[in-house]
């Protein structure tokens, strides 16, 4: 376990991760027709609107839990790793976050990684040593710390 960083928690990782912040939204939307399509129309039984809602319940169960599963996963077998930015993209309007690449050594081999965020990262830029959270078993698997936990 990494004691430097904090647990990985359900709703950290849903306002930091865009792939899990998107599959919290389709979640959401599930369960809400699920509850809103029979009474909104009448004549719909429970078991359609149960069809009706499986897509985006399902579809936000698939996004969200693999991704904490990662997270956990890595912060408590994780290896650590020094790094560093490579490039820093910030983009603005509708789809506005921080795109970031970053680069680290593990056992003699250099892996590349990529995140984004869906706010502005405003304490990274390119050049910076970040520390790298891994996978041991599969390297290229790994995150950013500073951005999620």
């Amino acid at each position: 376990m990494i004691s430097a960083f904090k647990e990985p928690s359900f709703f950290r990782m849903v306002s930091r991760d865009r792939l899990s912040y998107a599959g919290f939204i389709l979640w959401i939307m599930g369960a809400a027709s699920l509850v809103a399509l029979p009474i909104l129309f009448r004549n719909m039984t429970t078991v359609r609107a149960l069809g009706f809602a499986a897509f985006p319940f399902g579809a936000g169960v698939f996004f969200i839990f693999p991704r904490i599963r990662l997270h956990r996963r890595l912060y408590h077998q994780g290896r650590r790793a020094k790094g560093r930015v490579i490039t820093k993209k910030d983009v603005q309007g509708s789809h506005r976050g921080s795109q970031i690449v970053y680069r680290y050594m593990y056992a003699e081999e250099e892996y590349e990684g990529e995140t984004r965020t869906h706010w502005i990262v405003e304490h990274l830029q390119t050049g910076d040593e970040v520390t790298v959270l891994l996978n041991p078993a599969k390297p290229s698997q790994s995150l950013l710390p500073v951005l999620y936990l």
